[in-house]
């Protein structure tokens, strides 16, 4: 079972009778019209921006079929730049959320009251999901000036009851005092997880709800590279669970579930397809099970689209067509299916040729991380396959996703370095899932830069990226129509700077195993040498060096720096000498080796100017707040090795 160094308070609750005016009471309405003398007396000497004073919400879901939020929220700005916190926004879905009470005022320090009417909020479109839209209700406290309070609040009322939801309990500024009350359903039983290690945040709870109060909470501090949120920000996790669920083998009864639904997907004819496909194969007597495996998770790739990765111009085709498969059989003759789907058809593969094989349920790690002590399933995301020899229940499992494009034993970034949870009739186990080997991370780009007789250089550049280098921003690219497409491709490029890009293609979008793949070319006026002078001087960095990790000048850290990947990014770069003009003489090479990775740099003078191999590999996925300085330094290194002068002078 995965570790977790969580704060854990779980509470299940049992459906009991409300009581009147409970323990855990809140009541959530408007504050005072007047600032106080203890909140005038906040100065902004050695203080933050703002101050949260109170914060307070209460979730009522005990009624079953809605629920009602209430919240209030108080503060005081101390300077200009903590104005940002009088902007409100309030999430709620188009046609099924209303919201019933609004007040909103700014408290000048002369007296003066402002009030914000809930008709002068603009209503804006935040994302659309199968049909549904999810609006944002946003509005600007008026006349928010420094030394003023301001005072917000609305009762939201919905049909939905998530059953998983987890609350933010820090803020960019300090909080002085934090109030929140659940209560849950009375048909469910309801539960909750509170992360706050070394924080005063305290619990209690009665029949009929939970009331977290917190106070003097310190300010979450946001850094560039920083863990992600769940695993820093104070927070509160509410979820509910079946009364019939046997906690204390929840995970083993859930897998037993998740390898039931598997069964009965792969039978009806499932297995006899399978076999069908793999027997047209032809496979070789000679070939290994991991050969055979790798093979057949080629075929998946390739024939049977995931539709969770289809691109614009697939999902658009697909829309007018009517399709559903619910079996290994119907998937096989549809040749697409759900990433579920696509994930159970390669386990019938695998078992079919003999091999051990699961499905394996994973968490984004952008977003959540499997915790075994919560018992819920709705952190899970992604669907792996975990596949080993027969009878080898000490070998490692190889982790692959299809439908992914990426090579078998890889799977998503965003799925390394946590535990995934494998799904057997015997129970679940938990298997780490390792991080990809760096050098399989390859950005790759080769440059040629010309120089006309009128001053203009020329760059034409291309890079392919491989493995998870490019994986997401590949996805993200097949996910845009054309326009779109074509703006980010000249953005990727160098669209933005000095130069006019005159070419920005990515070929090869369609292809199923693909790696992200660039052709540019920019052109820059008035950047070769003029008729008047008899040196020029040339640095060859831009947008064809990929960018390294910018941490905004920073000096010190809070929180660990955390990465993606490892990675490797290699560069050739052929300069020619601008008309007139010769190379003078390579500087010396340049070498930087440290426990984050290394740096190489070697410049060869040629007839026609100069060529430039350079490379950088990051190795480290975490370094903490006390190697910072050491990490910085190494990048500043880097800068600085790249800004060296390729020096050219006028032939006699």
């Amino acid at each position: 079972m995965p570790s977790s160094r969580l704060f854990l308070l779980l509470v299940f609750l049992a459906p009991l009778p409300l009581q009147a005016k409970p323990e855990t009471f809140l009541a959530v309405g408007p504050g005072p019209q007047t600032i106080s003398p203890e909140e005038a007396a906040l100065a902004p000497e050695g203080k933050p921006d703002a101050v949260v004073l109170l914060e307070e919400r209460s979730i009522d879901e005990h009624l079953t079929t809605d629920r009602e939020i209430r919240f209030h929220l108080r503060a005081k700005i101390l300077t200009n730049e903590g104005r940002e916190v009088a902007d409100v926004t309030i999430p709620y879905l188009k046609g099924e959320d209303k919201i019933k009470e609004w007040w909103a005022r700014t408290l000048l320090p002369d007296g003066k009251v402002l009030e914000l009417p809930l008709e002068q909020a603009v209503q804006h479109t935040a994302v659309k999901i199968r049909g549904a839209e999810l609006k944002e209700m946003r509005a600007a406290l008026p006349g928010v000036v420094p030394g003023a309070v301001i005072d917000y609040g609305y009762v939201l009322h919905s049909l939905r009851i998530p059953m998983y939801e987890r609350i933010d309990l820090q803020r960019k500024y300090p909080i002085r005092t934090l109030r929140l009350r659940w209560q849950p359903s009375e048909v469910v039983s309801g539960a909750y997880r509170i992360f706050g290690p070394g924080l005063p945040i305290t619990s209690t709870k009665d029949r009929a709800a939970i009331r977290v109060v917190g106070n003097d909470l310190p300010p979450m501090v946001e850094e560039p590279w920083m863990p992600p949120a769940y695993h820093v920000r104070a927070s509160v996790t509410f979820y509910y669970i079946d009364p019939e669920t046997d906690m204390k083998h929840y995970w083993d009864d859930e897998a037993r579930k998740e390898e039931r639904y598997l069964a009965r997907f792969l039978t009806a004819g499932g297995d006899r397809a399978i076999h069908d496909v793999i027997e047209s194969w032809n496979l070789s007597t000679e070939l290994g099970l991991q050969q055979k495996l790798q093979r057949a998770y080629a075929w998946v790739t390739e024939n049977v689209k995931d539709t969770g990765q289809l691109s614009f111009e697939e999902l658009a085709a697909s829309e007018s067509e009517d399709k559903e498969a619910f079996t290994a059989k119907q998937v096989l003759k549809a040749r697409e299916g759900t990433g579920w789907q696509v994930a159970a058809l390669y386990v019938g593969f695998a078992r079919a040729l003999e091999a051990e094989a699961y499905l394996a349920l994973a968490t984004d790690r952008r977003n959540y991380v499997w915790d075994a002590s919560l018992l819920s399933m709705e952190p899970f995301e992604m669907v792996l396959v975990a596949v080993r020899d027969p009878g080898k229940p000490d070998d490692p499992f190889v982790l692959c996703e299809p439908g992914t494009g990426l090579e078998y034993g890889e799977v998503p970034w965003w799925a390394t370095g946590v535990h995934t949870m494998v799904s057997t009739k015997n129970g679940f186990k938990a298997v780490l899932v390792p991080p990809s080997d760096a050098r399989k991370n390859l950005s790759d780009t080769a440059a040629t830069f010309t120089f006309d007789e009128e001053g203009t250089m020329h760059v034409a550049w291309t890079r392919t990226n491989k493995n998870l280098r490019g994986f997401d921003e590949r996805l993200h690219l097949k996910n845009m129509d054309a326009h779109a497409r074509g703006e980010r491709l000249q953005e990727l490029c160098g669209k933005g700077g000095s130069m006019e890009v005159a070419q920005a293609e990515s070929p090869g979008m369609e292809e199923k195993f693909g790696s992200l793949r660039l052709e540019c070319a920019l052109d820059a006026e008035m950047t070769g040498p003029t008729e008047e002078i008899g040196r020029y001087s040339f640095t060859f960095s831009g947008p064809w060096i990929e960018p390294l990790p910018d941490f905004e000048g920073r000096a010190t850290r809070v929180h660990p720096a955390v990465f993606d990947f490892g990675r490797v990014d290699k560069a050739k770069l052929t300069i020619q000498a601008p008309p007139g003009f010769a190379p003078k003489g390579a500087p010396e090479p340049k070498q930087i080796d440290t426990p984050f990775g290394r740096y190489r740099r070697a410049v060869r003078v040629t007839e026609a100017g100069y060529e430039v191999d350079r490379g950088v590999g990051f190795t480290p996925l975490m370094v903490p707040p006390q190697d910072y300085p050491a990490l910085r330094a190494f990048l500043d290194q880097i800068r600085q090795a790249d800004q060296v002068a390729l020096e050219f002078e006028r032939k006699p």
